[in-house]
């Protein structure tokens, strides 16, 4: 029974990333919203309808039923869908249960983007902002939250000073990973690294005693993917989930995938649209 988590507005999913760091459960998905942190699906409407049916699809897609939580915009979604299809749910939680209050009163900021001449009003000046808006320098620390409200699909986030980074030996940077009481078990992976001939091939990557250990093999392979998957997963952007959304890694053991995600969580990163 895996628990789907939903954000709000303007927000993406990384906006849970320090709660599933502290979560013991590693059946966790975070969806992310279409045009939060991503592109929209061609013909979306992003209608308040569009959004809802869009959430029923894509828990309807996740083998259930399924522990749903909803923040924010995110609620409002949850609760249309609880309300029409409670078969997809075992349980749900959401912070805004007043707007299931027929008498429910939206704060005074919400009122103005529910007013057509207001709300045509506050995109001329955010227009106008944006044509006036250069450079932002951001001086704040790695784990500030913050970044996460900015986060926009159309702009370019990076690290100053420039930042790369990859798995150079893939043995050695598993060895030094400390995965969390309770994880063990084995995966076998094939990488694929032109650059790097040694990282080629099959391996199985044994998790046990709170230690890593990766040896080669012939054995068929549960997940596959490239050293820069590898990499982003080392350093926990993006998250294991949303790279196999992404079709950057394919998948042919559930329980070594799961394995996996429970080795590399997700990890707070300074970045909007990953390395």
């Amino acid at each position: 029974m895996p628990a789907v988590l939903v954000h709000g507005v303007p927000e993406t999913e990384r906006l849970w990333s320090s709660l599933r760091s502290r979560l013991d459960r590693s059946d966790v998905l975070t969806l992310a919203l279409p045009g939060f942190g991503n592109p929209r699906p061609a013909g979306f409407g992003a209608t308040m309808d569009d959004y809802a049916a869009w959430l029923m699809d894509a828990v309807g897609e996740v083998e259930g039923p399924v522990d749903l939580v909803g923040h924010d915009w995110g609620a409002g979604f949850t609760l249309r869908l609880v309300s029409l299809r409670p078969d997809l749910v075992r349980s749900w939680v959401m912070d805004a249960a007043g707007l299931a209050d027929v008498e429910f009163e939206w704060h005074e900021f919400a009122k103005v983007w529910q007013t057509p001449e207001a709300y045509r009003a506050l995109l001329g000046v955010l227009r106008r902002h944006r044509s006036q808006l250069d450079q932002v320098l951001w001086d704040a620390p790695p784990d500030d939250p913050l970044w996460q409200f900015a986060a926009h699909w159309d702009v370019k986030v990076a690290w100053s000073p420039p930042f790369s980074g990859r798995v150079v030996d893939l043995p050695a940077a598993l060895s030094l990973l400390r995965p969390a009481d309770g994880v063990a078990g084995r995966c076998v992976v094939q990488v694929e690294d032109p650059l790097a001939a040694w990282n080629t091939g099959c391996w199985e990557i044994a998790v046990e005693g709170g230690s890593v250990t990766a040896d080669r093999t012939s054995a068929a392979p549960h997940v596959a993917c490239d050293i820069g998957v590898w990499s982003q997963l080392f350093f926990g952007d993006p998250a294991a989930d949303a790279l196999r959304r992404a079709g950057r890694l394919a998948v042919t053991d559930e329980r070594g995938f799961d394995l996996l995600r429970a080795l590399c969580p997700p990890a707070l990163v300074w970045t909007n649209d990953g390395f």
